[in-house]
């Protein structure tokens, strides 16, 4: 388990990321029926006001708020995104001069970094070195593990055992 914790930048907040790898999950949230499965793989999603989890892991597509009384209750959210023509079809469009992909260079290059540096780190200490955070400086095509007293993180991972 990695955990991921980035700054505010901008209007956004601070974020924390929790990944899990290979059989590690997370512990099962109260707000998801008795009769359903949370599924092998995917993502779970928690805000402020509520959780959404993928179905990915059940065999479904999509994300579902939980639970399915909070979903009904919320029904279904606003469009504000294009929705995606495929991501094969986008990269030919973008390849093209058209739309740059919901997936591009500029969004899919930082998060392969943060997912790259937690496998450095799970590779480098299969047994965890929980409550070692190592902050990481970011420049535009390096990643540099750096002591924790570094001033300039861009963020800071921790694997827990």
């Amino acid at each position: 388990m990695i955990t991921y914790e980035f700054p505010a930048r901008g209007e956004m907040p601070p974020l924390k990321l929790i990944w899990y790898d290979g059989n590690l999950r997370p512990p099962r949230p109260p707000e998801l029926e008795e009769d359903r499965e949370m599924g092998t793989n995917g993502h779970l999603l928690i805000g402020d006001k509520g959780k959404i989890l993928s179905l990915r892991g059940q065999g479904r597509r999509g994300f579902e708020l939980i639970p399915e009384s909070r979903a009904k209750e919320y029904g279904d959210p606003p469009k504000k995104l294009p929705r995606s023509i495929g991501h094969h079809n986008e990269w030919i469009e973008a390849c093209k001069g058209g739309q740059p992909g919901g997936s591009n260079f500029d969004w899919a290059g930082p998060l392969t970094e943060v997912v790259l540096l937690g496998n450095v780190l799970v590779i480098e200490h299969p047994a965890g070195v929980a409550g070692t955070p190592r902050a990481v400086h970011q420049t535009s095509h390096l990643v540099r593990l750096a002591l924790p007293e570094a001033t300039h993180a861009a963020m800071v991972a921790v694997l827990s055992p």
